[in-house]
Formats: structure tokens, C-alpha cells, sequence
């Protein structure tokens, strides 16, 4: 019964005689939009518009325009369209709360708090609330905020995972990096949701010291060695810190796992001076044309020139001799 009533419905929504003042359509937009599916989110709302509205669905077509919009992370075409909402006296509890969040995009982070005092319980107890509020204190540079904030948010939301997160990027930001190593750690023994534990290693990545961080991504790739990311993002670091035998030795162990990352490891062991382990690297690489490459590169970097001539028909085998840079080489 409830699939023919909603089959029906929808035919008529098709043949173009709904009344623009059908309330299953408005809910049934919001319901696309809730669950992601924007395309058809976006052929419903085009549907209505094509309606003769009166002025407050008008200003809730906006505001459900601007739901669209904020969830494709277009902020100033989002807060256009909340704001034209607003005017036109649309009130609905979350829109204070979507405007912050369109600010916060806009890295409006004053705007944000302007919008903040405006929400009411019980959102102001919401994740999305704290979040906001922390990271715009941080984002402006006001500390002691971001640390009463933080405060606030462990009291309303307890031990979830996000505010953990944003208590160890806050001591990053602040230079207390001892304390954000303490608490990221202690957090790893707790085996945190394996998604966050994804955002906490970039977060070392991109905010903590290069030395702390090393520390940090080898003791991942201790607990999870069988996780390539944090093998070859551990292995980055130290290219980054100019350590290449180091970097061989992670790709060397990511490669074990996924081949493709053995001409990583060939060319960093190049690098640091292991011609000879970087040539047993190079052996095991499966595409015969990056390997003959790479190969060819090791006896001119050695300038074994006889060796490199003797490549020939190797190289003339899979094509590689109508290169210009090998021909030239």
C-alpha cells in the first residue's frame, strides 16, 4: 500500500499536476538532499521552481538551495541563498547553524561566532556546534577559547572521537607538542575508529615537527604494518627530512605488501649510495618497461656504459629505444 501511494505520487509529481504546495515533495527533496543523492535532489528543486510560489516557498526553495550548495562545498553560493532565506522570514532551528557552517567554509571565522549565538538548544549541544566553535577559536588564533571550548565540548559530548581529534590539533597548533604526543598516543592504545585514526596521522603530518612526526607515523606502521599508507607516508616523511636510506628501507616494506612501490625503493637506495641492493630492487618491479628504464638510468648513473649499450634489444623489445631520452642517453 505505502509503495502504490508513493508510486502514485510520484507520477503525478512526473506528469507536471502536483501543486507546488505539495508537502511530500518538499520533504521528499529534504530527504534526497539528507542522504546525499544531489542529483536528484537538484531535478526536484528545479521541478518546483518551475511552480508559481508564493513568498515562503520561495524562501524554502532558498534555503534547500543552499543545503545543496553547502554540501558541494560552495560557501558563497550557499550563504546567498540561506541569507535570502532569512530575509524572506524562513525559520527553521538548523539555519543559524547552516549559515556558521557556510562561513566556516568561507573562512569567514568571525562571521561564524555572529551566527553561533543565534543557534538554539538543542543544537547548540550538537557536534556540528562545538566543532565549529573550536575550530574557528583556533583558526583566529585565540587559544585560551579554543582551550575553553574544547572544555565545553568534552563536557557536552563526552569521549566521541572528534573531539579527541581536536584536542590533540589544538596542542599542535599551540607548540605543546609533548602533550599532543601523550594524548595521541594514549589514544592509539585505545584502538581509535580506523577513520580517525587516518585524520590523526595527517594531522601529525600536516601540523606537528618533522622529527615528531617521524616518530609518530613509525610507530603506525609498527602496530599496522600490513597498512601501505602509513608505510609509504612514514617513507615521504623521511624523504622529506633528507634521510633516503630510511624512506628505501618503508617503500622497501610497502612494496612487500604492493610491487608498484619497488621503484621507489630502488631509486631512494640509488640515492643513498646501495647501487647494488637498489639493483636488486629493481628486479623485482613487474612492469618490464619501468624496470628497463630505471635499470638503464642505474648503469649510466655508474657510467657503465658497456652495460647500458648492451640494453639494446631490451630496450628496442618493448619500444623503449624510440624514446628521445633514452635514444640520447
Amino acid at each position: 500500500m505505502v509503495k502504490f501511494f508513493f508510486l502514485g505520487w510520484l507520477l503525478i509529481c512526473i506528469s507536471g499536476e502536483a501543486s507546488a504546495l505539495d508537502e511530500g515533495l518538499w520533504r521528499s527533496t529534504e530527504e534526497l538532499l539528507s542522504r546525499g543523492l544531489m542529483d536528484k535532489a537538484k531535478r526536484q528543486m528545479s521541478f518546483i521552481e518551475s511552480k508559481e510560489l508564493d513568498p515562503s516557498e520561495q524562501a524554502r526553495l532558498a534555503y534547500l538551495k543552499g543545503l545543496l550548495e553547502l554540501s558541494q562545498e560552495n560557501p558563497r553560493e550557499s550563504l546567498k541563498h540561506f541569507t535570502m532565506a532569512q530575509r524572506m522570514g524562513y525559520e527553521v532551528q538548523a539555519l543559524p547553524l547552516n549559515l556558521a557552517r557556510a562561513a566556516f567554509l568561507n573562512k569567514d571565522y568571525q562571521g561564524v561566532f555572529l551566527y553561533l549565538k543565534k543557534v538554539k538548544e538543542p543544537l547548540r549541544s550538537s557536534q556540528v556546534f562545538h566543532m565549529l566553535s573550536i575550530r574557528s577559536h583556533l583558526e583566529l588564533g585565540h587559544l585560551q577559547e579554543t582551550y575553553l571550548a574544547l572544555g565545553s565540548a568534552k563536557k557536552s559530548l563526552k569521549n566521541l572521537p572528534s573531539v579527541r581529534l581536536e584536542e590533540i590539533r589544538f596542542y599542535l597548533k599551540a607548540g605543546l607538542f609533548q602533550k599532543a604526543k601523550e594524548v595521541s598516543f594514549e589514544w592509539l592504545q585505545k584502538s581509535p575508529p580506523r577513520s580517525y585514526l587516518k585524520r590523526l596521522a595527517l594531522l601529525w603530518r600536516d601540523e606537528g615537527p618533522l622529527s615528531e612526526a617521524l616518530k609518530f607515523f613509525e610507530a603506525l606502521s609498527l602496530r599496522f604494518a600490513d597498512q601501505v599508507d602509513y608505510l609509504t607516508q612514514t617513507a615521504l616523511l623521511y624523504v622529506k627530512a633528507k634521510n633516503p636510506l630510511a624512506a628505501a628501507r618503508f617503500f622497501e616494506k610497502a612494496a612487500q605488501i604492493q610491487p608498484r612501490f619497488y621503484k621507489e625503493s630502488a631509486e631512494l637506495y640509488k640515492r643513498s649510495g646501495r647501487i647494488n641492493y637498489a639493483s636488486y630492487q629493481n628486479q623485482h618491479i613487474l612492469d618490464q618497461k619501468i624496470k628497463l628504464r630505471q635499470r638503464l638510468g642505474f648503469h649510466l648513473f655508474e657510467a657503465r656504459y658497456h652495460q647500458a649499450l648492451a640494453m639494446e634489444k631490451s630496450l628496442s623489445r618493448y619500444g623503449l629505444i624510440k624514446d628521445d631520452d633514452i635514444r640520447y642517453a
